[in-house]
């Protein structure tokens, strides 16, 4: 055997000898995080990506590690992790499949301008269709929140020519999408700074312009109480009682009542925004049922 041939010999086996190395911790890491030790897992994954010189093999540990620190509760992490991935240099289905993660850890922490930028980004890479509507769903989802009904309603008619259905069906699913998208079934949106200040003039008026009707004539009631005792005792020359559980309790409920308003303004668009949502999840769900 020459010099040559056996360097090359030498050369190959210390590659397969790596390869299966690197083969070991990613099934290890794998092994780790089917048993949900998803902190130990991306560890691991870490470790490979560290002395793997392999970019197809980092980059792949990097996706993987991103899912760890989904299912940790770390979604900021993951689209972290997930930013580190050169999509450019990525496969077509690895780079779908990066994006998708991006946007569901963006769904996550309601960044939806991110789902917005991150849905572009795959709409640039990929002209296919097929590789797009599945991320239609919580891109929509997105648009709704950020109250572009316009868009997500174009969004969801292109989504809905694309399904291989009957026509008679798809009428009926744009039927139904015109009833969703109808103007007065969007949900209204309550601004928290008109409900304080309504509260800051009236108490409990807030309180009533986000629905809460008996609370707010509550709220009223209570702050006039605490008002009208709280002067009465001060006529009789109770002053420290008179401050301390008439001006001082009114003081709180009043400011506590303008907090409230806020909150329950905030809290009503939440819950209309989650009805509306519901509906466009049950059609996707009904489309794809067929």
């Amino acid at each position: 055997m020459n010099t040559k041939t056996r360097y090359f010999l030498i050369y190959i086996f210390l590659f397969v000898l790596s390869l299966t190395s690197f083969a070991q911790d990613f099934s290890q890491a794998d092994s780790l995080f089917k048993e949900n030790k998803f902190l130990e897992a991306s560890i691991e994954y870490a470790r490979t990506s560290f002395y793997s010189k392999d970019v197809v093999l980092k980059q792949e540990a990097s996706y993987r590690r991103a899912l760890c620190y989904r299912y940790m509760g770390e979604s900021n992490r993951a689209l972290t992790e997930l930013q580190r991935i050169n999509l450019f240099r990525a496969s077509s289905d690895f780079r779908v499949k990066v994006i998708y993660e991006s946007v569901l850890n963006s769904f996550i922490i309601k960044d939806y301008n991110g789902v917005k930028l991150l849905v572009n980004k795959l709409r640039f890479y990929e002209k296919d269709y097929s590789k797009i509507k599945n991320v239609l769903p919580t891109y929509i989802m997105s648009l709704n929140a950020l109250r572009e009904w316009d868009s997500a309603k174009k969004e969801y008619l292109a989504y809905v020519n694309t399904l291989s259905v009957s026509q008679k069906v798809k009428d009926r699913y744009l039927l139904e999408l015109d009833n969703i998208y109808a103007k007065k079934n969007i949900p209204k949106e309550y601004s928290a700074k008109t409900a304080s200040n309504w509260s800051r003039f009236i108490p409990g008026a807030g309180h009533i312009y986000t629905g809460r009707i008996t609370e707010g004539l509550f709220a009223f009631t209570m702050c006039a109480g605490f008002a009208l005792s709280g002067a009465y005792m001060i006529y009789y020359q109770y002053y420290f009682t008179g401050y301390v559980l008439g001006i001082g309790l009114w003081y709180k409920s009043y400011m506590g009542g303008i907090r409230r308003s806020s909150y329950l303004a905030n809290r009503k668009n939440i819950e209309s925004l989650n009805q509306f949502n519901k509906k466009c999840v049950n059609l996707f769900i009904d489309m794809n049922a067929h």
